[in-house]
């Protein structure tokens, strides 16, 4: 999953330090990797008229490469596609044609690796000693996961996402000679944003809105912009309302000038691409909200493998809230006396009914929740973390 400027945002809070250095709650550094990174990787070297067996070789080349003789490793793969990541750009380009506009911005990685190429690297490095663990979905979020539960000192990663499920400490740049290596702790990056540290609420929200693999931005909004109209406005809503009131706004210019500059380059741009009309951008919005919400949904309640159940769980779902709570997490309470229309009225009763709509672990992970037996496979591929 690719955050929209989400390292941009991290970038200054980068440190280099001694691998030793690292905190680590055990005599030996305890790190997870994320190995599909390293399949990725490795198909940049393999040519399609070469045998399967040489990929698999090469991707566990590049894994073991990566990791000093007294770090403990464990490799973590992804497991399922999430479905939110099955609709392709073609699709999401298809759909914002219905709205007769010309652009639509974000992200979407279509490839998949083939499940057998993952357990064939899987089961290489388990020959050699190491220790794998498939993921019923993302392996940023198994990771996390381990990281939170305190499985793991760190996470070591090619991308960032894994920040964003939660994670502690994220390496870079490790590799077998390393003495140094770049940290980023999630405690500075909640400082920064003055959270706390456990609260994942505002992060996720950012990521969201910034556009991801789950769900494409809007123009020019990136996680450091969506940050801003969080904190300004307070939830994923209030944001899609005020960027409708700017909308509706656009020819009352002491209104317009009050919303931030980069609103108002936003609903110009979409204004001048299709969206002449105010019902087909409150539908396009309409739509594009339902999306934050799975995206949401799917970053607060990722499925994950649980060792000790032996049994795949849901992240921030207890048995007492089945149900889990509202998707966006940051209230959403607008004040409608500000409003004096009742196209605003009428589109804030719109985004309160989406929630009730939604039928969120079905259309974001599908409708085959993996099962204790797809867990008890998944163990043949793990470790005691105990």
């Amino acid at each position: 999953m690719t955050v929209s400027g989400f390292r941009q945002f991290i970038q200054p809070l980068i440190r280099t330090q001694q691998v030793s250095e690292v905190p680590h709650v055990r005599k030996t550094l305890r790190i997870g990797i994320d190995a599909t990174q390293y399949i990725y990787k490795a198909m940049y070297f393999w040519r399609q008229d070469s045998s399967i067996d040489k990929l698999v070789q090469t991707a566990c080349n590049l894994c073991t490469s990566a990791i000093p003789d007294d770090v403990e490793s464990i490799f973590v793969f992804d497991g399922q596609r999430v479905l939110l990541k099955n609709r392709s750009k073609s699709a999401l380009l298809n759909k914002v044609e219905h709205y007769n506009t010309k652009k639509y911005y974000g992200t979407s990685a279509n490839f998949t690796i083939p499940p057998s190429i993952t357990h064939s690297v899987a089961r290489q490095l388990e020959k050699y000693g190491s220790k794998c663990i498939v993921a019923p979905f993302e392996a940023d979020a198994q990771l996390a996961y381990l990281s939170q539960r305190k499985h793991i000192d760190a996470v070591l990663s090619l991308d960032i996402d894994s920040l964003i499920f939660g994670c502690d400490v994220l390496l870079q740049k490790l590799q077998k000679s390393s003495k140094s290596v770049e940290v980023v702790q999630r405690k500075n990056i909640m400082a920064s944003m003055g959270v706390p540290v456990g609260d994942n609420r505002l992060v996720h929200a950012a990521s969201v809105l910034g556009g991801s693999d789950y769900a494409c931005s809007l123009r020019g909004v990136s996680f450091q912009r969506a940050l801003e109209w969080i904190r300004l406005y307070g939830s994923l809503e209030d944001v899609i309302l005020r960027i409708y009131d700017a909308y509706l706004s656009m020819e009352k210019m002491e209104q317009f000038k009050h919303f931030p500059e980069g609103m108002q380059r936003l609903v110009r741009h979409y204004h001048r691409n299709g969206f002449s009309e105010k019902k087909s951008f409150a539908d396009f919005l309409m739509e594009y909200a339902s999306k934050l919400e799975k995206a949401m949904y799917c970053l607060r309640h990722h499925i994950v493998y649980d060792e000790a159940r032996v049994a795949f769980i849901q992240q921030n779902v207890t048995p007492k809230n089945a149900s889990p709570p509202p998707l966006s997490l940051l209230s959403f309470s607008p004040n409608t006396e500000h409003f004096h229309t009742e196209d605003i009225n009428t589109f804030i009763c719109r985004l309160r009914d989406i929630k009730k709509e939604l039928c969120p672990i079905k259309s974001v992970f599908g409708n085959t929740f993996p099962d204790t037996k797809a867990a008890s496979f998944c163990k043949t591929f793990s470790l005691s973390l105990r």
